[in-house]
């Protein structure tokens, strides 16, 4: 949901650019260099990327990367590479978003000095603008049209040549998921038409054909009433509805997540002691189907990643929140690699990054390597930074 004062596409990029700029300084005391390899699902380096004194990259999207690279006097600037390694959009935006239906936002500051201040364009796989920067807000094109804030405020929805097929009118859009967009009265088609109304709005996109929904709060937003430290669980608001806006899985959680192969996290409330109050602890974690059978409860501190590839990874860690080991899932709730990772992100394309490199969906260690920061494989690459040597 893209909104005036939740708006993950500014200020999620903006916040790293200016975590760039500080690291930058830093690493242009030291006269650090960065060097990323690109490798293939075979552990193959495709060609290398060097980034002095400092820079990151993004992942692969439609054949384009995104990557940041220090300028003197100008801070940190985004560019994208294609599969080749070539620079084929130089480095001259604040900050950029990665390629959907063939566009990429990009972000140009009012001044240099107010670089959170600013408007929105996209561009195409050339670099030319083709839609001017004149949004303070916008999202990423999804099913060929892209939520925007408008002059007036509102928002509406564009085309990939920028022209408003959706009038701006809405107080906050989301993108198309499934055919849908939640907008603050609920959910629209394509049209712009409201198919299925809601006082709480669309807050999460559909998948699997079901949206995850708030009903209605009753005592504590998440986790019903408590009395003398202990937890009761009356504040079962939240369960799933379908395209038609019909409540296809009952309010029975205390929260819930976004459906993912056909298996979603939801979150249950459990009575707790006075002793573990105060951990913060008042709910546990289960896996629902898509008709909203319990498929299995995880006696875990942490949710559980989205599944990807048939697993979603997981820590065994019950008390703490550092994270403790990790491994993997399957869609049972049993688990199907050890925990045994100091980090184990989601797989993608079949493999997954963890400490040491990639696995395999049996836990086979199938790329060894020694970096700092892995990225996941997005159209057979992905990006690994060398260690500085």
């Amino acid at each position: 949901m893209v909104t005036k004062k939740n708006n993950f596409s500014i200020f999620s990029v903006l916040l790293l650019s200016m975590i760039l700029a500080l690291a930058l300084k830093a690493a242009a005391a030291d006269k650090a260099v960065f060097v990323f390899a690109f490798i293939d699902k075979t552990g193959k380096t495709l060609f290398k990327l060097r980034l002095e004194p400092f820079g990151t990259v993004g992942v692969f999207s439609e054949g384009m990367c995104s990557y940041a690279e220090y300028k003197e006097g100008k801070g940190s600037l985004f560019g994208f590479l294609d599969r080749s390694g070539k620079k084929v959009i130089p480095a001259q935006f604040a900050a950029v978003h990665a390629f959907h239906d063939g566009r990429a936002a990009v972000f140009f500051p009012t001044t240099p000095e107010k670089k959170a201040k600013g408007n929105w364009g996209f561009i195409d796989k050339t670099g030319k603008l083709i839609i001017p920067a004149k949004f303070p807000i916008v999202d990423d094109f999804s099913e060929g049209l892209a939520a925007v804030q408008a002059e007036n405020g509102k928002f509406g929805f564009i085309d990939p040549d920028g022209k408003f097929v959706i009038a701006a009118q809405f107080k906050t859009a989301g993108g198309f998921s499934e055919g849908l967009a939640g907008v603050e009265s609920g959910y629209i088609d394509h049209s712009g038409k409201l198919v299925i109304r809601s006082n709480r709005g669309g807050v999460h996109k559909f998948h699997c054909g079901l949206a995850c929904r708030e009903v209605q709060s009753l005592c504590h937003e998440f986790y019903g009433c408590s009395k003398d430290g202990e937890i009761y669980p009356n504040n079962r608001n939240w369960g799933y509805i379908d395209s038609r806006g019909r409540m296809a899985i009952l309010p029975s959680f205390v929260n819930c997540r976004d459906f993912s192969e056909e298996r979603a996290v939801i979150e249950l409330p459990m009575s707790l002691p006075k002793d573990r109050a105060v951990t913060g602890q008042h709910s546990c974690y289960g896996i629902i189907d898509q008709n909203g059978s319990l498929i299995s409860m995880l006696d875990v501190h942490n949710a559980p990643s989205k599944f990807s590839d048939g697993l979603a990874a997981i820590s065994l860690d019950k008390t703490s929140n550092d994270g403790g080991t990790w491994g993997y899932i399957d869609k049972n709730g049993r688990m199907a690699i050890p925990a045994k990772f100091k980090r184990a992100d989601d797989f993608s394309e079949g493999l997954a990054a963890v400490n040491g490199g990639y696995i395999d969906k049996s836990g086979e260690l199938q790329i060894e390597l020694e970096s700092s920061m892995q990225g996941p494989f997005s159209e057979g690459i992905a990006a690994v930074l060398l260690p500085n040597k």
